[in-house]
């Protein structure tokens, strides 16, 4: 079986990390890379080809798939161009900004049987994906609180809880399967630096039933922090991608605490382009990864509008 040839639009913070990622696969090749900037022909070997216009190379360059790791406003437009060229395609988070763009989306994939991938990134880490395994023995879910973020980046094009925000929610969504029943969200702080937005907010999502999920995120936090505990009947889980133990069980219930599973040391970004890779080359149809996506979205536009109606400002 050929190695399916890749493009990637955008060699930013993030595409440069995706193009290292690119070195590791053997299975898939870097065929294109979309970028106004003619030295990052230094970061790619001979194999790849640059253009300078990335509409031209989702086109017309002998393609298997596309990765998009352009700023949100743009992901609209560039997966409709690859799904109406027949393109698989993995998208960065969030899927779009708007509700109306990503359901659009959504429904051009599924008429178009189009292979969509958005790189949620914690879903791939393999600590989450051994405490979403090792969860049911812990009983059903009562509960989430958690705190993602870090000093900085500061930047215009992403809204902070938009940013930030996207993570935290796919956890909860993918793991409880359900969208909350009703959204709350405040302000701890807010100010500049160096021109650009700083904020810390608090999201309260309620699934109904109890269940409630407590999350402060944000861009002006002291500290790099990713951690979700998701409390359960008989005892809690948590994620924690900072510390040494990724994944920690504090077992309550009756008999044996269930064990923690060696762990891969793969980084969740080769795991996610392996998946990838695996999706193009055999030509995987599954929009259960789109269909989460668009959930995000929904619930981050609910707590935008939260946030609006209590007085907020965009």
């Amino acid at each position: 079986m050929k190695q399916p040839r890749l493009g990637l639009i955008g060699a930013g913070r993030w595409g440069k990390n995706i193009i290292k990622s690119l070195r590791s696969q053997k299975a898939v090749v870097l065929a294109g890379l979309a970028t106004s900037n003619p030295d990052n022909r230094q970061l790619v070997g001979p194999e790849t080809t640059l253009h300078a216009n990335w509409e031209d190379m989702v086109a017309q360059a002998p393609l298997d798939g596309v990765i998009i790791a352009t700023p949100p406003d743009l992901h609209g437009w560039m997966v409709t161009a690859a799904l109406n060229r027949g393109l698989a395609v993995l998208v960065e988070k969030p899927l779009t900004l708007n509700l109306g763009e990503a359901q659009a989306l959504y429904r051009l994939a599924q008429s178009r049987r189009g292979r969509v991938m958005v790189d949620h990134i914690h879903l791939y880490n393999h600590a989450w994906e051994a405490l979403a395994m090792i969860q049911p023995a812990c009983g059903p879910i009562t509960g989430f609180t958690g705190a993602a973020g870090q000093f900085g980046p500061f930047r215009r094009e992403v809204p902070v809880l938009w940013d930030w925000g996207a993570h935290e929610v796919a956890l909860c969504l993918s793991l409880l399967n359900r969208d909350p029943e009703q959204v709350a969200v405040s302000l701890v702080e807010r100010r500049l630096v160096d021109g650009l937005p700083g904020e810390i907010f608090d999201l309260i999502l309620d699934f109904g039933r109890g269940v409630v999920a407590r999350l402060r995120l944000g861009n002006l936090l002291p500290g790099k922090q990713r951690r979700l505990t998701v409390h359960c009947q008989d005892g809690d889980l948590t994620f924690d991608d900072v510390a040494a133990a990724k994944l920690a069980i504090d077992y309550r219930g009756p008999g044996r605490a269930p064990a923690v599973p060696p762990l891969s040391s793969q980084l969740p970004l080769d795991h996610v382009l392996e998946r990838f890779g695996r999706m193009v080359g055999q030509h995987e149809y599954d929009l259960g990864d789109l269909d989460l996506a668009v959930r995000v979205v929904r619930v981050l536009e609910r707590c935008q509008d939260a946030w609006q109606e209590a007085g907020g400002v965009r």
